[in-house]
Order: structure tokens, then sequence, then C-alpha cells
């Protein structure tokens, strides 16, 4: 192992309010009003730099498994894992 890192992190949204929000549009992205709440998840990254031609990282979401609602998107993801690769040849 030739690097290794540690991210705890938190990413998150301040409360937001709809203004002249078309019914459509609330019914596609499952809006409940016409505010979204404020959140905050947390979250970690390990990454590893094995030599000049592998890294390895693994990123955990929503550690907590907060349910939350972006402003103007679907819910937000349940906690999840995200194991990837970078080989360099």
């Amino acid at each position: 192992v030739t690097d290794a890192e540690l991210d705890i992190f938190v990413r998150g949204e301040t409360k937001a309010k709809y203004h002249d929000l078309d019914p459509t549009y609330q019914e596609a992205t499952s809006t409940p009003g016409k505010s979204a709440a404020s959140y905050g998840t947390l979250n970690a990254q390990f990454a590893v730099k094995h030599d000049a031609y592998l890294d390895i990282n693994l990123t955990l979401n929503n550690l907590l498994d907060k349910t939350y609602h972006p402003y103007g998107e679907l819910m937000g993801a349940g906690r999840s894992a995200v194991l990837s690769t970078t080989f360099r040849f």
C-alpha cells in the first residue's frame, strides 16, 4: 500500500420553498407539499493507492440510513456502498 486515506463528510441541503409549483410536476416528483425540509447525511470514503497502477475506493453513503427528500427530486437513497477500482496501464 503506497497511500491510504479516510474522509468522513456530511452532505445536505437547507430548507427550501417551492414558488408557483406546477401540480403535474408535484405529482411526477412525489413532492408532498410546497416546501422541502433540510437534511444531512453522514458519509465516508476510504481510498487506497496500491502503486502507480491501482487505486481502490469504497464510498459509504447515508450511514445512518436517514429518510430525506431533496428539493425538486425523488426521495433520497437509503444506505448504500460503492466499490470502485482504477487500473492504469
